[in-house]
């Protein structure tokens, strides 16, 4: 009887400790303490279409920093060289098990000058799932991009499956990355509407579908910080991809970035604009084109073309974004007074924005 009752307390001292340590994990909140450090708040997001032992080919890093107000998103193509073991021996990213996520996090830090406190990793079904939390994205589609999906030019409602077509309409790893730059600079602009979902069942929600080490407490925490940030920069890491098919920043890249944008994560300084516009008459009105960039060449942005859109009855004035940079817009609208903004990411032009001047510029 006595080895009975034994056994029993065994049994509820176990039960307690379990207890306490699960209550312990749920309501800790690294992310405050983080910030009372005044360290940058770092995810590695990463996934796939499908799971793969652990392994993805989609990787970035998302980095907040409190005390300057932006949040930056540095995307790593699949074959990024990653010296995991610290032996000299780099292997390809998309190679690379997440669940050795702290020897990932010190190797990054190494190479470019970030390390990641957490992690997640979402799949397509993932990211079905929280678009429809969300109740869908007005994405922007342009010309091509509205033709694959059958819709308009322009603003266009994507629910869940729609947003996993719209990101997967090119087999190339950088147009999936400038896909997800024009879901996550659309959701940065329009924050506060989204913040509305953002509550204890939406974390955990969040937390059922993806693989992470955040708890929903900390989930919250990091969208409200995010949403408090008054500038976001996404940016695909620059380098050099060598001989043995490996991807990594030489010299003269880490320098561009390390210029470009951890300098300006990092540092509250207002930089000289060194902004690319392309400015196109959207109306049958002449010189409507002309005049808006004679006023942002005044102010000292370059302007490498100008000309006629094809719509020739735009009523308001458009900023679209071509590259990953929300003060580029924030300073263009600005000067210009225009107020309408939509993302389209093409890392492959040499133009930051695109301007479709409407009638409403003859004011």
């Amino acid at each position: 009887m006595g080895a009975k009752r034994a056994v029993v307390l065994i049994i509820l001292i176990v039960a307690v400790i379990i207890g306490f340590c699960s209550y312990r994990r749920s309501s800790r909140n690294a992310v405050d303490k983080i910030l009372s450090e005044k360290q940058l708040v770092s995810i590695l997001i990463c996934g796939g279409n499908k799971f793969n032992d652990n392994k993805h080919r989609f990787n970035c890093v998302l980095t907040i920093n409190t005390e300057t107000k932006r949040a930056g998103i540095v995307f790593l193509p699949p074959n990024f060289a990653i010296d995991i073991d610290d032996d000299g021996n780099a292997v390809k990213l998309e190679d690379v098990d997440v669940r050795d996520f702290s020897d990932m996090s010190r190797a990054f830090y190494k190479s470019f000058k970030i390390k990641p406190q957490f992690y997640a990793v979402f799949y397509a079904p993932d990211a079905r799932k929280i678009t429809n939390i969300v109740e869908g994205i007005d994405i922007f589609l342009p010309e091509s991009s509205a033709a694959v999906h059958s819709s308009v030019y322009g603003m266009n409602y994507l629910d869940g499956e729609k947003i996993m077509n719209f990101i997967n309409m090119n087999d190339s790893i950088y147009s999936k990355y400038d896909r997800l730059q024009d879901i996550f600079l659309t959701l940065f602009e329009k924050r506060e509407m989204y913040m509305k979902f953002m509550n204890k069942y939406t974390a955990n929600e969040i937390r059922k579908s993806i693989v992470t080490n955040l708890q929903n407490n900390e989930i919250i925490s990091i969208a409200d910080i995010l949403s408090s940030c008054e500038e976001l920069n996404c940016i695909n890491l620059p380098g050099r991809v060598s001989d043995d098919g490996m991807f990594s920043a030489d010299e003269i890249s880490f320098k561009m970035y390390e210029d470009t944008f951890l300098r300006w994560l990092i540092v509250k300084e207002k930089n000289a604009p060194n902004i690319r516009v392309k400015i196109l008459n959207a109306t049958d009105i002449p010189g409507l084109a002309k005049r808006v960039r004679s006023a942002l060449m005044r102010e000292g942005i370059s302007v490498i073309e100008f000309g006629t859109h094809q719509m020739n009855n735009l009523e308001e004035s458009v900023i679209i974004s071509n590259k990953g940079n929300n003060n580029d817009i924030k300073l263009v609208s600005e000067l210009t007074g225009i107020k309408k903004v939509y993302h389209s990411v093409d890392s492959t032009q040499v133009y930051d924005l695109t301007i479709l001047v409407g009638k409403d510029m003859v004011k």
